[in-house]
């Protein structure tokens, strides 16, 4: 018999203590009882024999009072994950954007909702992440209150979109913070000394990058153009530009419009390693420009170096335009998934294929610092791709060739006729 068929295993001597299993950690875990006060952890083992020889040490520290950091306070996750966010408000090192430090705050809610009031060494396993996987799913479904959004307006509570099951982006966000939190409790605070902390395997976020295709792009146009037609000149400018929406598209004042090369300025955007902003212009061409004189275009709205450019006809700026963009999508009959971020990635995913500008100036006017970022999310293009952007480098070659060729065999067709035709040799008078 092995020794997990043996577990939990409860010792009586010299003391009442279980041993157990903690999901799929290969470590065995002790808990016991002494002076009212509980003691659990990994034994560092994972047989069953070394399991008790180790846990009669852990009791014998604990008995003589070399163990009181091993009380449950101490390693509760509420307590740790406070002293993680305290350690990265702090950290000089690597200063991060109020932005990151705010996202941390807003991720670490739920890890706390979930897992309030367990030991940090209970959660050091994968079934731990898959369990908070599927908690996380279908939090709205569970938590019926939270479910739609609320916005104050003039003084007012409006309720806005209702909230459907959660994406894998949040709950890889998630359980990558709770992944560092231990971490940090095993590197910083002295705690899971001998517990093996699995990695997080991140969950495809890959289906939120779907795209329109061409027919289907166009249907929505001639629809939104005509019924919708503010919210389709921001989605014109996204598909054009690339810019994030909303986060950078309403930041977009006019003195960030320079008309002579023109182009517009995106300032602050993400700068995640160094936490440091970074400005740079996006150039106005085709749609994109197009936009822009649009909305310039307009006679009753504010156009001061300060004012907003996305304001609608009556200048004031819409902050959301996602219920909309759904209404529109049912409408035509396309597919719901698709989010207004994706007319991002088929801006970028457009200029991949066409392979005609560098990648180093696409990542600049994504915003991005190198070309990590563009290399790491668009590897998803498939092999159809490749081999297309081979095959047209290649017929691009050979037509440029055959070309050469054919210029070639003219010019020396034209030196062949123009020897054959030379006039004769002009007399010495002719000369002078």
């Amino acid at each position: 018999m092995s020794d997990e068929d043996k577990l939990p295993y409860k010792l009586i001597s010299p003391h009442k203590i279980t041993l157990y299993k903690n999901g799929d950690n290969p470590n065995i875990y002790y808990y016991f009882t002494f002076k009212h006060k509980s003691y659990r952890g990994s034994t560092g083992k994972n047989d069953l024999k070394s399991s008790i020889e180790e846990v009669f040490d852990i009791f014998y520290e604990v008995k003589t009072g070399k163990r009181r950091n091993l009380s449950r306070g101490s390693s509760k996750f509420e307590n740790v994950c406070k002293q993680y966010l305290k350690y990265k408000e702090g950290d000089k090192k690597k200063i991060l954007s109020p932005r990151t430090l705010s996202d941390y705050k807003r991720n670490s809610k739920f890890l706390l909702e979930k897992f309030r009031g367990r030991e940090i060494e209970t959660l050091c396993s994968e079934k731990v992440y898959e369990e908070y996987q599927e908690w996380r799913k279908k939090y709205y479904e569970t938590h019926e209150t939270k479910r739609q959004m609320t916005y104050k307006r003039n003084g007012k509570v409006l309720k806005g979109r209702i909230l459907n099951n959660v994406g894998s982006v949040p709950i890889n966000r998630d359980l990558r913070l709770l992944v560092s939190i231990l971490r940090y409790s095993k590197n910083s605070l002295g705690l899971l000394s001998d517990v093996i902390i699995p990695p997080y395997k991140l969950l495809d976020e890959n289906s939120g990058k779907k795209i329109l295709k061409d027919t289907e792009f166009e249907k929505l146009r001639d629809y939104m153009s005509v019924n919708r037609p503010f919210q389709w000149l921001i989605i014109s400018f996204v598909n054009s530009s690339g810019c994030r929406y909303p986060s950078e598209i309403q930041k977009i004042t006019w003195d960030c419009v320079d008309w002579d090369i023109p182009c517009v300025w995106i300032r602050n955007r993400k700068n995640p390693k160094k936490g440091n902003p970074v400005d740079t212009p996006v150039p106005l061409v085709g749609m994109g420009l197009e936009v822009i004189k649009t909305l310039w275009s307009r006679d009753n709205i504010d156009k001061s170096p300060h004012q907003p450019v996305f304001v609608n006809d009556k200048g004031k700026p819409v902050k959301n335009i996602r219920k909309s963009f759904k209404y529109c999508l049912k409408k035509c009959g396309l597919p719901e998934d698709i989010s207004l971020y994706s007319f991002r990635h088929r801006f970028t995913t457009r200029i991949l294929l066409q392979n005609t500008i560098p990648m180093v100036v696409l990542s600049k006017i994504l915003g991005h610092k190198s070309t990590e970022m563009v290399m790491k999310h668009y590897e998803q293009l498939d092999k159809y791709h490749f081999v297309k952007i081979f095959q047209d480098s290649m017929e691009e070659y050979y037509q440029k060739k055959e070309e050469q060729s054919e210029m070639n065999i003219h010019n020396q067709s034209n030196q062949k006729k123009q020897t054959t035709e030379l006039p004769s040799p002009p007399s010495y008078v002719d000369l002078y």
